[in-house]
């Protein structure tokens, strides 16, 4: 477990100095070019030289479809077109911008709407009357209370998980591979779908990857200090029950490789068939560990 937070450590001071390593790796290149070139000076041909009319210097309409664009809204943010309300005096009384966001307290209109509300009551009760508002004055008691209530729902989900296998006859470890994944996961794509929506596809991947090394290093060894350190005096260890987690791991890394080649070959942008791609490795992951945790037997051979 300390191996791993300290591993954390390590890739967040690599992240802090990453500009400064990324403009030591541009600088060496650049010199190695100089010296390449042997004072020889290239003179590159412009577009109009080379027999390129204006109409052929225009993207064509594939290699539009490859860019990201923010939406309407956000366009129009940046343009300045979209009065915040600010000119109106439209400002709450403790200095803080007025949200838009409905009141999820707010029965809403039509049926599917309505069931999805009354199904969220025990969610949207305790978090409405035990958060404060957000504003400058209490922003910190919100973060922590929202920390608590992340801590409590987690908990919960877990062990309602844990449950629901136990009565399905469904192994643990499937469980955590499936439900829990996914139902841990789901934030974590409607943040990566908000940034994409306003073009920051760098911003909506590095999300994802720095989530999933932060849940690796820091979410599975700090538990287990504080259980092994503080709980059980230190004579503990958590054991791993699935023999497979080496065979596991290696598919996990195969996956992510598979991901980064498929963004090269399409060019370093977030379309259609990028979304099809990623699904098709999930789904190829899922049906993989499913058929290994169901017939262990048969698979004993995987074990390393």
């Amino acid at each position: 477990a300390i191996i791993l937070f300290i591993l954390y450590l390590i890739y967040i001071t690599i992240m802090y100095f990453n500009p400064r390593l990324e403009e030591l790796a541009y600088s060496r290149e650049r010199k190695m070019a100089l010296l390449d070139s042997e004072g020889v000076t290239e003179v590159k041909p412009s577009p109009t030289s080379m027999g390129c009319t204006t109409e052929d210097m225009k993207p064509s309409p594939s290699m539009k479809d490859n860019f990201v664009e923010p939406e309407p809204e956000e366009k129009a943010l940046e343009a300045g077109e979209i009065n915040d309300g600010e000119d109106d005096g439209e400002k709450k009384e403790d200095g803080g911008d007025d949200d838009d966001d409905e009141d999820f307290m707010a029965r809403p209109d039509g049926g599917a709407a309505l069931v999805m509300w009354i199904m969220s009551m025990p969610v949207y009760v305790p978090l409405n009357y035990s958060m404060p508002r957000p504003s400058p004055k209490w922003f910190m008691a919100t973060f922590f209370i929202s920390l608590m209530w992340i801590a409590a729902f987690a908990f919960l989900l877990v062990w309602w998980t844990e449950i629901l296998g136990n009565v399905l006859r469904i192994p643990t470890i499937i469980m955590g591979l499936t439900f829990l994944a996914a139902g841990t996961s789901i934030p974590d794509a409607v943040s990566s779908m908000a940034v994409a929506r306003k073009g920051e596809g760098d911003m909506a991947v590095s999300s994802s990857i720095g989530s999933n090394i932060f849940d690796i290093l820091v979410g599975l060894p700090i538990p287990w200090i504080i259980k092994i350190a503080f709980i059980e005096g230190g004579n503990y260890a958590v054991k791993i029950q699935s023999p497979f987690l080496v065979f596991y791991v290696v598919v996990l890394l195969i996956m992510v490789f598979a991901v980064v080649i498929s963004i090269h070959f399409l060019g370093w942008v977030l379309n259609k068939k990028l979304g099809i791609i990623m699904a098709v490795l999930y789904v190829i992951f899922i049906i993989l560990v499913v058929s290994v945790e169901s017939n262990t037997e048969s698979f004993m051979w995987l074990k390393i």
